[in-house]
């Protein structure tokens, strides 16, 4: 499915490139959030030991074939803004998961959907998914509308137990391969 160069994907705005140890300070940044720890459900990064650790486990995801990390940049300049990815994949290589990430001052411009958008194209015709789910906390709104602009598709609702049995109100979204 992947290969064994990393694959850039350029839009008209957007270079989405591997993650790499100099994306660390914005990276922690965004993973050091309330916000973003609310909507992702994830813990807090505390530490940039926990960033270099996530970026090598990254790249072991990507030689493993199990996931695909990308880095958004702006065309014009090289920072980390947020990312995109493709993970989850189900056993029988047809259906994968994709997640994404902005940095505040970044969001609300079109970026997450452009980048979407590319990464979509790129796992189904390069990668041969046949459908692109997202898992979303139905609270997000702002994800829930990119999405919809992305062209997924509603599927259902329903309550999540994460490890401390705190419930959550979820939604899956999916996007179909045309045909």
């Amino acid at each position: 499915m992947q290969t064994d160069t990393f694959p850039i994907l350029n839009t008209q705005r957007l270079r989405l490139r591997q993650l790499t140890a100099p994306d660390a300070p914005n990276l922690f940044r965004l993973r050091s959030s309330e916000e973003y720890c609310k909507f992702t459900r994830m813990n807090k990064y505390t530490s940039m030991e926990q960033i270099a650790d996530y970026i090598k486990r990254m790249d072991d995801s990507y030689n493993e074939n199990t996931s695909i990390v990308w880095t958004i940049t702006l065309s014009s300049d090289d920072n980390h803004m947020g990312g995109v990815c493709l993970f989850n994949y189900s056993s029988d290589g047809k259906r994968a998961e994709i997640g994404y990430d902005l940095i505040p001052e970044f969001r609300g411009k079109g970026f997450v959907t452009e980048a979407l958008n590319a990464v979509a194209l790129y796992g189904f015709n390069e990668m041969g998914f046949d459908v692109i789910f997202a898992d979303i906390v139905s609270e997000n709104v702002k994800s829930a509308n990119v999405l919809d602009k992305s062209g997924f598709s509603k599927i259902r609702s329903r309550l999540e137990l994460d490890e401390n049995g705190t419930s959550t109100d979820m939604t899956l979204y999916e996007l179909l391969r045309k045909i």
